[in-house]
């Protein structure tokens, strides 16, 4: 737990702007997203998260390039992106995004659980991302386990946007994700 320790402080000291960031490293490891600053939004879940915390904590097994910006900062990837789909499911209203099926193709349920929302909504959303988050990354030694060390990080830090079930918001997030995959059902549906 002493190296979790230290990662969480390693983690919460190098927290910057999305903005500042233009390349992350291509190894493995963990990275956090945390908020710029106080918010002017309606959102009770985003209220009760403070400057400086966690929002959100992953891992990446191959590049935390990919992940980082390839998957949660890229306009057209929130299908492929937890934390995307958690912001915008909270954000919904506010930024006025429609959720829609992730793909025309895919058959599976997961096309509406996976949902995006329609382009202009996830430019929106990326443009809120980069104007309200920070981020912040750790590479990780080739000996390290990254599966261990992030489920001990998350427990240390607890990000208030994991889906995890310690998390006081949980059953709110989990409620406004089944409303955007239902929209995207009933859009795909029209």
């Amino acid at each position: 737990m002493n190296d979790a320790l230290a990662i969480v402080s390693a983690l919460l000291a190098n927290l910057s702007s999305v903005e500042t960031h233009t390349n992350f490293p291509r190894e493995r490891g963990l990275y956090a997203f945390g908020l710029a600053g106080q918010l002017e939004i309606k959102s009770s879940i985003l209220h009760h998260l403070s400057e400086g915390s966690f929002l959100y904590l992953g891992k990446s097994e191959s590049s935390l390039h990919k992940r980082i910006k390839g998957t949660h900062l890229n306009t057209k990837r929130t299908g492929s992106s937890t934390l995307r789909r958690t912001l915008g499911a909270i954000l919904r209203e506010e930024l006025n995004l429609t959720p829609i099926p992730r793909s025309s193709t895919e058959q599976t349920e997961r096309r509406f659980r996976n949902y995006k929302f329609a382009p202009d909504g996830e430019k929106r959303l990326t443009d809120w991302m980069h104007e309200n988050l920070l981020v912040t990354y750790w590479v990780a030694p080739p000996t390290v386990t990254l599966m261990h060390i992030e489920e001990q990080v998350i427990e240390l830090s607890k990000p208030g946007l994991n889906l995890e079930t310690y998390n006081p918001h949980w059953a709110e997030i989990k409620n406004l994700r089944k409303m955007c995959s239902e929209l995207a059902a009933t859009q795909y549906r029209m």
